[in-house]
């Protein structure tokens, strides 16, 4: 779509892509391959993949308890079985700051279990170490695959 006068035009793939279509196809097929091969034994899913977007599904339907109640356990399979899965320096910083993290988690687990009752800035308080681990889990699965 233009509006006004102009001498040249560039044409734009609407689908937001300029791979090739066999590029394309790979991006699309990707997720189904990984499904496949966990299905059939070939692959294996780490616990922190199950664990984390867990803990967001929690926090985003509100349910704050169970996702702070969760995410220590969470972010510490993260910080275990990602650790050393990739050498990236980026990876590194995250699982450095995942696991300087824990100790607070640890503290809020405690204090959860001690008094049940959601406080104030809770949900907020997840929130960094969530979108830590979920990056690095997401970085782990582009680079390996």
């Amino acid at each position: 779509m233009a509006d006004g006068r102009y001498t040249e035009a560039l044409e734009v793939d609407a689908r937001g892509g300029m791979a090739s279509p066999r590029r394309e196809r790979l991006n699309r097929t990707r997720p189904l391959a990984r499904i496949a091969a966990i299905l059939g034994g070939k692959d294996h899913i780490k616990a922190c993949e199950l664990l984390i977007p867990r803990v967001r599904a929690d926090l985003d339907a509100g349910r704050v308890m169970a996702a702070a109640l969760a995410a220590e356990t969470a972010i510490r399979a993260t910080v275990v079985e990602m650790d050393g899965a990739l050498d990236e320096p980026n990876h590194e910083r995250d699982l450095d700051l995942l696991e300087t993290m824990l100790a607070d988690l640890t503290q809020m687990t405690d204090a959860l279990l001690a008094t049940p009752e959601v406080w104030a800035g809770l949900a907020t308080s997840l929130e960094e170490p969530l979108v830590t681990a979920e990056r690095v889990i997401r970085r782990h699965r582009i680079l390996i695959q």
